[in-house]
């Protein structure tokens, strides 16, 4: 993990795991999560219709292995990241302790146990990697730089 164990993000974290739930997985627009699973079950629906739609047209494209030498699956995470990033700075896209219900007065600076950002080495490859990147990277980074 990036923190030591426990701290006061745990201790805020475990706290708001309501807010988390209500607000990242948008059950804000159930009425009754428990009687209304429906609401689940039309969620999972989708994720498995785009999902299979996405693997047919990997397969119509050659297949993963040719769309990956071709950069073609890159550059389509690299699209879809970057339309998630703009959804995250704009607010639309809420990341709980990052975007949303931060907690201003907490450092983070003591508590990193290991560095949370990438650090990328060049090197000459077949394919082009296929990097993680956080969301709320830029915002921590500031927020690191800008503590005393």
């Amino acid at each position: 993990t990036l923190f030591h164990h426990p701290n006061e993000f745990g201790e805020q974290i475990a706290q708001n795991q309501l807010l988390i739930l209500k607000e990242e997985n948008n059950f804000k627009n159930a009425q009754h999560i428990v009687t209304d699973t429906y609401y689940i079950e039309t969620i999972t629906k989708e994720i498995a219709e785009k999902a299979l739609a996405i693997f047919k047209d990997i397969e119509k494209g050659g297949g993963f292995l040719h769309q990956l030498k071709e950069g073609t699956i890159q550059r389509k995470i690299a699209e879809n990241a970057q339309k998630e990033q703009i959804k995250f700075n704009s607010g639309e896209l809420v990341l709980v302790g990052s975007n949303k219900y931060l907690n201003e007065q907490e450092n983070i600076k003591n508590n990193i146990e290991i560095s949370p950002f990438i650090k990328r080495k060049p090197y000459k490859t077949l394919i082009i990697p296929i990097s993680a990147k956080r969301l709320s990277e830029t915002l921590e980074q500031k927020r690191l730089k800008n503590e005393t």
